[in-house]
């Protein structure tokens, strides 16, 4: 945090949604750490010089005097003829591209915001270790400051691998972050017994596409405040195990796992350590950072990666990426347990739907939630109830005659959080279907948890060819997961943050699991979710269920889709917007003429009105005055046109970005002490 404002640093590609050279760092800021906007990007590469084809990770820290300093690794391209001249032979990795370590400093260091940022173009750190045979060398990450522990010394991990031995961490000092002859080599933080490269490795790192500042000290006995979930218990933590050590092995396909052990002196004991566990039990996250805010509370994020099917190839989306949303990270014993940051409970609003004491089983094996119709983002959590304006229902037996327990009052929301506790009865597995809104159901999923195994997965296309219902025996069913540290006899508890395409899953035992569903959206006027919470082969026992509906995270939706694609152009956003709204009160008024003719029943929002009538948008240009605005109108009917944030499965409840990481190398670790 800076100045009372989280700041959030991404991988970004302007132009695209498949991974490319000529990565920038997006930016975003909020005070309350639910609440975003983009702001123009923190930095782009420049031509001719150590970045000229991307700014790759790193991270961010505050400098002994009090600036905020960014560390990144630039590249470039050996086939890029103006790229400055390769490295001596001795420290060259014969990589298709060349890594410098990098820094950029706030062109006004009092903008709280922190909007403009002034690159350094000679390297802290020019070239890596002669001689090592390294993979890489790149993305670096601050994990101790000065003090008198450590010399006064700042310690900076970069992440690489050792050709024929497995990954590695290399460490290095300095007592100044931007004197460059202040820096030295100073071994390695650990080395891992992987095979001849980086990408099959046992210690191999990842910084991380949200540049944040690590978290590096902090300590928890128990779960935080106000983030009590059924199963985490606040009990006492193993001094064996106060260090998270944290890293994504190079492709992006392969999971995130982490150790906790104990780090001293530029080193981390990985011999003696818990692990290699899985930081997420689903299939996209990648990359994820850590931070501690003002408040002493250690914050990551991830990046949630796409897993669009064959249907959605290149060209048919305009979005690639988004962010996790917050999570706390805290100890309990021997384990890491991680839980949603309790702000996103302020995005609660509206109706609310509730019920408590439903029995699962019989001939009616699940539960409809009805009404939840245009729900885009929900917010699923098997767990408590919570105040508000909400319809009720309490001891209710599904099964025969009964059918289904219908939910009215949500129909029309977006967001939605709904919340719930199973108890154990005969069933095997209780869950949660999620069917799919495509023709031949592709994309719905089903998640699940077997009581027997302690699995918690989320299965995909379940779907009887013959019947086209639900079916765990279903021929094209894929599978992801993990176990839980579910005790017997003891409540699951779960919480689904369903937002759009965007599925993270809280456990009450602490893990996370997170995947993508692109289930589509339902028909307009439709008056079924498409969600119900289903008990297998028996009965089991819906103690409590709630859903809310869900704000939007974005404190300008539009106003990131004109985001300047170069620092200059700052100025021109609050323009921009300017005449956003402008072409916002021409087209209300136009709505209103056409209400009182009686051409049109309902109003449209801006953006459906621009895809679904580009007309209307042209005759708006003519009435604005200056060719600026002209040009931006068309710009608006161009991203209009597009289909932007239009197809049913962008996210409206995490911060989003067309982004994929680089190979990326470098490791969290931090201490919980």
């Amino acid at each position: 945090m800076y100045k009372g404002q989280y700041h959030l640093f991404y991988q970004h590609l302007p132009e695209g949604c498949e991974w490319a050279f000529g990565l920038v760092w997006g930016h975003a800021v909020s005070r309350d750490l639910i609440h975003w906007e983009h702001l123009p990007h923190a930095m782009v590469p420049t031509a001719k010089s150590l970045d000229a084809d991307g700014c790759f990770s790193g991270c961010a820290t505050i400098d002994t005097d009090g600036t905020p300093i960014l560390l990144y690794t630039g590249v470039r391209l050996r086939t890029n003829p103006d790229a400055q001249p390769p490295p001596p032979p001795e420290c060259d990795l014969n990589l298709p591209f060349i890594e410098s370590q990098l820094y950029a400093t706030p062109a006004d260091p009092d903008d709280p915001l922190l909007v403009s940022w002034v690159k350094e173009a000679a390297p802290f750190i020019g070239v890596p270790p002669p001689n090592m045979n390294l993979t890489g060398w790149r993305d670096p990450f601050v994990v101790e400051r000065p003090c008198g522990a450590n010399d006064h010394e700042w310690v900076v991990l970069m992440g690489s691998g050792i050709k024929e031995v497995g990954g590695a961490t290399i460490v290095y000092r300095t007592r100044t972050l931007r004197d460059a002859a202040s820096w030295r080599y100073d071994g390695l933080l650990c080395v891992g017994d992987g095979d001849s490269d980086c990408t099959s490795s046992s210690i191999n790192g990842s910084s991380s596409s949200s540049e944040l500042p690590y978290a590096l000290v902090n300590a928890w006995g128990g779960p935080p405040p106000g983030c009590s979930m059924a199963g985490v218990a606040a009990g006492s933590w193993d001094e064996r195990y106060s260090h998270f050590y944290s890293i994504s092995p190079d492709a992006c396909t392969n999971p995130t796992i982490y150790w906790l052990g104990r780090y001293s002196n530029g080193r981390f004991d990985l011999e003696n350590a818990k692990g290699p566990l899985r930081l997420d039990l689903g299939d996209t996250l990648y990359a994820p950072n850590v931070m501690r805010d003002d408040a002493g509370r250690v914050i990551l994020w991830g990046w949630l990666q796409e897993r669009r099917t064959e249907r959605r190839t290149v060209g048919t989306y305009d979005y690639a990426g988004c962010m996790t949303v917050p999570r706390l990270l805290h100890l309990d014993g021997d384990r890491l347990v991680q839980l949603p940051a309790p702000e996103l409970l302020s995005l609660r609003q509206g109706e609310a739907w509730q019920a408590s004491h439903v029995q699962l089983g019989g001939p009616q094996a699940s539960l409809p939630v009805p009404g939840l119709v245009g729900s885009r983002c929900l917010d699923i959590e098997l767990l408590s109830l919570r105040q508000g304006e909400a319809w009720q229902a309490s001891h209710v037996q599904l099964g025969g005659p009964q059918a289904s327990l219908p939910v009215p009052g949500l129909v029309g929301s977006r967001c939605l959080d709904i919340e719930a506790v199973f108890s154990q009865g005969s069933a095997s597995t209780v869950g949660v279907l999620l069917r799919s809104w495509h023709q031949g159901g592709e994309g719905g999923a089903a998640v699940l948890f077997n009581w027997e195994s302690g699995l918690l997965e989320v299965v995909f296309e379940a779907l009887d060819p013959a019947t086209m219902s639900f079916s765990l025996t279903a021929p094209m069913a894929r599978r992801i997961g993990g176990p839980l540290q579910q005790k017997p006899g003891q409540p699951l508890a779960l919480r689904l943050l369903l937002d759009a395409s965007c599925l993270e899953i809280f456990t009450g035992t602490g893990e996370v699991l997170s995947t993508r569903i692109y289930r589509g959206s339902p028909p307009h006027g439709h008056a079924d979710a498409g969600i119900e919470f289903v008990a297998l082969d028996g009965d089991a026992r819906l103690d409590r269920v709630a859903a809310y509906e869900m704000a939007s995270c974005i404190a300008a939706p539009h106003k990131r889709q004109w985001q300047p694609q170069q620092q200059q152009a700052a100025a021109a956003a609050g323009e921009v917007q300017d005449l956003f709204d402008e072409l916002a009160a021409l087209h209300q008024q136009d709505e209103q003429q056409q209400q009182q003719q009686q051409q049109q029943n309902a109003s449209l929002s801006l953006s459906s009105s621009l895809k679904a009538q580009p007309s209307l948008l042209l005759q708006q240009q003519q009435q604005l005055a200056s060719p600026r605005a002209a040009e931006i109108a068309g710009k608006l009917q161009q991203l209009a046109l597009a289909g932007v944030g239009l197809d049913g499965e962008q996210q409206l409840l995490h911060v989003e970005h067309v982004a994929v990481p680089e190979e990326e190398l470098c490791a969290d670790i931090f201490d919980f002490e």
